[in-house]
């Protein structure tokens, strides 16, 4: 379950990330890591929670992201 949730939160993150036009370089550039631990964090293969909160202070909709993780795990992802 937790995966599911990770790759879920890595997918909100990269669409955000895509919506404001920023490239995963630029990120990882802004906050002391490689474009790949980005692509990782995207991809639901990292949790690092200073990434993350790179993407809170940059406007990601938490609210968005609450319905998504919530329907995941009620088995119906919205």
């Amino acid at each position: 379950m937790l995966y599911d949730e990770l790759q879920i939160i890595g997918q909100e993150c990269q669409n955000h990330r895509r919506r404001i036009n920023i490239r995963q370089e630029q990120v990882g550039d802004e906050i002391g890591y490689s474009k790949q631990t980005i692509s990782q964090f995207e991809n639901g293969h990292n949790n690092n929670l200073y990434i993350f909160a790179w993407y809170l202070m940059n406007g990601l909709n938490t609210d968005r992201l609450k319905n998504k993780i919530r329907g995941c795990k009620y088995g119906k992802e919205t």
